[in-house]
Formats: C-alpha cells, structure tokens, sequence
C-alpha cells in the first residue's frame, strides 16, 4: 500500500528541476502532523480513493513539508473526517528516504498510508479560498 500511496503522489506531483536539497535531520513527529488540520481532498478518477492533506507546514523540522493521506471514501466531506480519524493512530515506518528529487516519510497505521514530502513544488494547496492542483 505505500507504494500505492507513492505512485498515487509521484503522479500528482511535477519532478523539481533543482537538485535534491540536503536530507532532512528527521520526519516531522506525528504529535505536530496532528495538530494541523486537512485543508484538501481530491478524489482519484473512477475510484472511491481520495487523496487528503494539509497545507504546507514545518512540522517542528527545518523544511517545509506537505503531508497527505490515502482514504477511501465517499465524498470530499468523508474524506477530510475519515483523515483526521486515521492520523490519530499513524506512526512513523521509514525516512527520511530520498524519492526522486525529494525527501519523504512514511506514516502508517494499519489500514491507511500517508507521506509527508519536502518538495520544491508543492502537491496540493489552498490558496485565497481556491483549491490549486499541480500536475
């Protein structure tokens, strides 16, 4: 399922043109990853698999991450509820781990993936009230 929840990243994401920047000294601790809400859900085509983060944050580490979470679910509305719901039993599995040109982490709780990525690009954001997805 992680890779899964990668692929599912890498193809929402542009690849940076700037070399990898250097590796993190850590992942951002789940504790910090809670305290922040989830801003956006976007569905995967013809699935019932949303793609739910948070804004762009530091997380208590240097860099700025973008933290996301792979849910099944029936609507935008069930999506942001059920995220909220999976992150309060995630824990840290691996990184931080060189993808690309980025630095990610690995969070999993049994049931759902999710990756926090550093990132020159960002994969989703919400802007003046208006959803903006690279691709």
């Amino acid at each position: 399922m992680k890779f899964k929840a990668l692929a599912v990243l890498m193809l929402l994401s542009t690849t940076a043109l700037a070399a990898t920047p250097s590796k993190p000294q850590k992942c951002p601790d789940i504790g910090d990853l809670k305290n922040a809400r989830f801003t956006v859900a976007k569905a995967v085509e013809e699935s019932n698999l949303w793609i739910v983060s948070q804004a762009d944050d530091r997380y208590g580490t240097k860099q700025k991450w973008h933290f996301v979470v792979n849910i099944e679910a029936l609507d935008e509305s069930d999506a942001l509820k059920k995220a909220e719901i999976a992150l309060s039993t995630m824990k840290l599995v691996e990184g931080p781990a060189a993808v690309e040109k980025d630095w990610m982490c690995y969070y999993r709780n049994g049931q759902h993936d999710a990756t926090a990525v550093t990132s020159t690009t960002p994969v989703l954001v919400k802007r003046d009230k208006k959803e903006r997805q690279d691709v």
